[in-house]
């Protein structure tokens, strides 16, 4: 059986102490000072003031390693040597149990934070990024790990994992993927579903709970529910947009109910509406929220027929902005096609190209429409 020994250095100008255990000899477990490498503070301390400026006691011998922790956590609280003005400790003890005090855990968490982050304003350059991807290429995950890995997963609730209701049979499942298990549906299937991104087409609905309680509060009764039900058949979810006509100024509930009245594919709308494709059909169609977004409620006739014109002629006033690259003079449609051209991240592109950021890259970006504002008023102050 392992035997344990609790020991304590102490600090002879300072009084700040060390509380530890091990299953070695303490003296080969201190190794003259060199023992303690993962703890920073400590380790800085003893750079600082010299291993012989430290009292070293060895508390309690021929411990379990249970009754080791016990003494080692317990006098850890009552020196109060996990705060830094009373000590070195890093954790509250009892390493098997592996918690870390709140104070620690705040300070590890600051030191990571913003420009304190070894990463900030940092990216993967092109070459890094082959490298990486190559030495990834090939590399499958063995079926006896990924069953470890299923099996660890298992009962466990993840952090972004959100409740879902069977408006049918009012059941309340905590995630999709526990709702998808239960009625045996594809989990991509059901996201699609409750998201609103396409029709349900099981004998029963669903949909996100908060969703469900953000619009009808508790009222779980079977009226409310078959309501909803009924409603969702109708294609009414919550998450689809309505759409406008122009031409016509129709407004329509849902994409598919839109696409229905003007027999149009419902794939073929949805990219016209999202701007992926040039609208072919004879009228022009945009969501209504876009609309009013940009022109409020000025839905007269005159307003409508100069949208039309300027989107048939290729100016929609919806579609994402045009990006430039200063230094090469390319254009892109949008922001993802200029980030794949470029290999940069959407996100730190937009933040670029909407001043949260400054630029990194040894290239400039700029939206097309203020380019072409800057050099406009350029020309006319010189």
């Amino acid at each position: 059986m392992e035997s344990y020994s609790v020991y304590m250095h102490t600090n002879k100008i300072n009084g700040k102490k060390y509380i530890g255990i091990t299953r070695q000899e303490p003296e080969k477990r201190w190794a003259n000072g060199k023992g303690y490498p993962n703890n920073r503070y400590f380790n800085n301390s003893i750079k600082k003031y010299g291993w012989d400026m430290y009292e070293h006691k060895i508390l309690y011998e021929k411990l379990t390693k249970e009754e080791a922790e016990k003494f080692e956590i317990k006098l850890i609280k009552n020196y109060k040597s996990n705060q830094t003005k009373c000590g070195y400790n890093i954790e509250n003890g009892g390493n098997s149990t592996g918690k870390t005090s709140d104070e620690t855990r705040r300070k590890l968490s600051e030191s990571h934070k913003g420009k304190k982050n070894y990463w900030y304003g940092k990216n993967h350059s092109i070459e890094s990024r082959k490298k990486m991807s190559e030495a990834n290429k090939g590399k499958t995950i063995s079926e006896e790990t990924k069953n470890k890995m299923s099996e660890a997963q298992k009962g466990r609730k993840h952090s972004q994992s959100k409740k879902v209701v069977c408006i049918d049979t009012g059941e309340i499942f905590n995630s999709l993927t526990e709702c998808a298990n239960t009625y045996q549906i594809n989990d991509g299937t059901l996201g699609n579903w409750v998201r609103g991104k396409c029709r349900c087409t099981h004998q029963y609905d669903f949909i996100y709970y908060d969703d469900y309680i953000n619009q009808y509060g508790n009222d779980f009764s079977e009226e409310t529910r078959n309501k909803i039900s009924k409603d969702i058949k109708n294609c009414l979810h919550q998450k689809d947009k309505k759409i406008i006509c122009i031409d016509t100024n129709e407004t329509f509930n849902t994409t598919t109910e839109c696409a229905n009245n003007y027999n149009i594919n419902y794939a073929t709308l949805y990219q016209w509406l999202k701007g992926a494709s040039r609208c072919t059909h004879e009228y022009i169609f945009v969501y209504y929220d876009d609309y009013v977004n940009k022109y409020g409620n000025d839905f007269s006739e005159e307003t409508r027929n100069k949208i039309s014109k300027g989107i048939e002629r290729g100016g929609n006033p919806f579609l994402p902005k045009k990006i430039v690259c200063i230094n090469t003079g390319e254009i892109f449609d949008n922001v993802k096609k200029c980030a794949n051209a470029y290999n940069i991240k959407r996100e730190t592109l937009n933040g670029w190209l909407r001043g949260r950021n400054k630029c990194t890259h040894k290239y400039t970006f700029m939206y097309y429409d203020d380019y072409l504002k800057q050099e406009k008023e350029s020309k006319v102050a010189n």
